[in-house]
């Protein structure tokens, strides 16, 4: 640190790609903890294997949803090949239907900026739920 820079102007710190850059950047941040007073994040969990499937599934619905297959279609490719000849009377009150349409729309959200919360560790705690309803 400058001893005569002013209080106010932001400080940058200059850290090596070697083989001491884990230990370098945890040691930059417990500096700026204390130079900040900011509390060190809660440690992020792993994200468990039912996540993991979710999230696999998430994005191959939303591949075949932009490829423009229809949710009879990625269900069947996904979940269950049944469902092609299901009559459309049960494929619209099926269960794989609501879950396909579901994977769709959180698959969605996720793109359009939800992937932080994963980056922050915070899928369980953000999960779909409440997401909104547009595929």
């Amino acid at each position: 640190m400058l001893d005569d820079a002013p209080p106010t102007v932001p400080l940058a710190a200059v850290i090596p790609f070697d083989s001491h850059l884990p230990q370098r950047i945890e040691a930059t941040l417990q500096l700026w903890q204390q130079l900040t007073g900011s509390a060190p994040p809660p440690p992020i969990a792993p994200l468990t294997a039912q996540q993991r499937r979710r999230l696999t599934l998430m994005l191959r619905a939303l591949d075949g949803w932009q490829a423009r297959a229809s949710y009879r279609e990625i269900a069947a490719v996904l979940l269950d090949p049944l469902v092609r000849s299901q009559s459309r009377r049960e494929w619209l009150t099926s269960s794989h239907r609501a879950q396909i349409i579901r994977l769709v729309r959180d698959a969605i959200r996720r793109m359009r900026g939800g992937y932080r919360d994963l980056l922050s560790g915070r899928y369980a705690r953000t999960h779909d739920r409440g997401a909104s309803s547009e595929p």
